[in-house]
């Protein structure tokens, strides 16, 4: 009888034993995906760093955007592992995987504020006006196409920055797309308007289009021209972005902006 009790305590510890074994496993494998993922994310930290000192300062701002498009949502997949990783773990393991954690979610925090915050150098120089004008005239020279640059209405002489910052980004990224996405275009049309209560910026090319239930069903998003950025840009300040296309009409993007009295009346 004492043997079968010596025995059964025996197989318990043996079983305790296998499963304490198995969670340092996982512990172990646990630690090296977290050391793997860090080290690709400060490589990749690294390798961005060394090429924004190389570029030019107009071409600063593209650099960030990318940043923060590609690099920000790996960042977001790296958290939802590590914070996987942490819920599973127990004792030191899991504070050890908290610490990691809080440490990767600050730096995606300071991505997006360098982004998102940062006030592009040629406007803060510039003037958005003169901004917009400057960037479209090296754009069209590159791509050889017509273009003009008005405004309309009483555009605020004093705009905050976050909104200069959201139209003229949209704009960037509309020249590139229609350097780059808008077949047989010819001529791009710039139009900054502006009144007491709002901005807006619409710029129209002559290329192909495209049909518009592509963007209805949310094809274009997966096609590589930066709209569902443009669109983020714009909720950001609580504006809207609108865009009307026809196939071999061309395209047009609409940027606009609401402005409210503290905005009107206080310098950026």
């Amino acid at each position: 009888m004492r043997n079968e009790t010596g025995e059964r305590r025996l197989a318990v510890v043996l079983d305790q034993l296998g499963e304490l074994r198995k969670d340092r496993l996982r512990l172990v494998e646990q630690y090296f995906f977290v050391t793997e993922a860090l080290r690709v994310v400060e490589a990749q930290k690294r390798e961005l760093q060394q090429e924004i000192k190389h570029i030019r300062t107009d071409e600063r701002e593209r650099i960030a955007q990318d940043l923060h498009d590609h690099v920000g949502h790996e960042m977001v997949a790296v958290l939802a592992g590590l914070r996987k990783l942490r819920d599973s773990a127990h004792g030191s393991a899991r504070a050890h995987l908290d610490g990691i954690t809080m440490h990767v979610a600050e730096v995606g925090r300071r991505i997006h504020r360098a982004v998102v915050g940062a006030r592009p150098r040629i406007v803060e120089e510039l003037g958005l006006s003169r901004a917009l004008e400057v960037t479209l005239v090296s754009c069209a020279t590159d791509g050889a196409l017509d273009f003009s640059f008005t405004t309309k209405g009483a555009v605020p002489k004093f705009l905050p920055a976050p909104v200069e910052s959201a139209l003229y980004r949209v704009a960037q990224e509309a020249f590139t797309n229609v350097l780059k996405h808008a077949r047989g275009a010819r001529r791009i049309d710039v139009v900054l308007g502006g009144s007491a209560t709002s901005v807006s910026l619409t710029i129209t090319d002559n290329g192909a289009g495209y049909a518009p239930e592509l963007q209805q069903r949310g094809e274009l998003y997966d096609t590589g021209i930066g709209l569902l950025g443009m669109q983020q840009r714009m909720r950001s300040i609580g504006g809207v972005l609108q865009i009307e296309s026809l196939p071999g009409q061309g395209t047009t993007v609409t940027a606009l902006a609401s402005l409210n009295r503290e905005q009107r009346s206080a310098p950026s």
